[in-house]
């Protein structure tokens, strides 16, 4: 991904910005003394990485989203039986449909554009419902990264 382009559908969500022009970034990479060759872009693709559901996506979710989807947590207080806790997360989020539609699969392995679950941690808003997560920061372009090569990767339970 090219750091003067934004990822497709990003909208900057209040007090974010967009990401800087690449000429703006090519001045200041040249006032900082950057060498006029240096890359522009930045490789955020994992293609060569074999990407770990155990220790790459389930951190995240971990970290970012079993807070509200575990037992007793806020999404299931609401209904929504998402559960996102390591040890039913995989076989909750693969081939499953989202609760808000039956038309939705979470993951689609193979298929990270069919995948709801990428759609509802990159875009703001998803097509259905609001980003997640949703009283937290957004996921970052990293972690977006891990999880959209994971299931361009064929999301398997490694």
């Amino acid at each position: 991904m090219s750091v003067c382009c934004a990822r497709p559908g990003y909208r900057p969500g209040p007090g974010r910005k967009p990401l800087p022009h690449a000429a703006t970034v090519a001045l200041a990479m040249m006032l900082a003394g950057c060498p006029a060759e240096t890359d522009l872009h930045v490789d955020n693709n994992n293609d060569n990485k074999v990407v770990s559901f155990a220790n790459d996506v389930q951190p995240i979710l971990t970290a970012t989203c079993a807070g509200c989807h575990s037992p007793g947590g806020g999404a299931d207080r609401f209904g929504i039986a998402l559960q996102l806790t390591a040890d039913v997360s995989y076989g909750l989020l693969v081939n499953q449909p989202s609760v808000l539609g039956s038309e939705l699969t979470l993951v689609v392995p193979g298929e990270a554009a069919s995948s709801f679950l990428l759609e509802k941690v990159s875009s703001n808003p998803p097509s259905i419902g609001d980003r997640m997560p949703r009283f937290a920061p957004a996921l970052s372009l990293a972690q977006i990264d891990l999880i959209r090569d994971w299931i361009k990767q064929g999301a398997r339970d490694n």
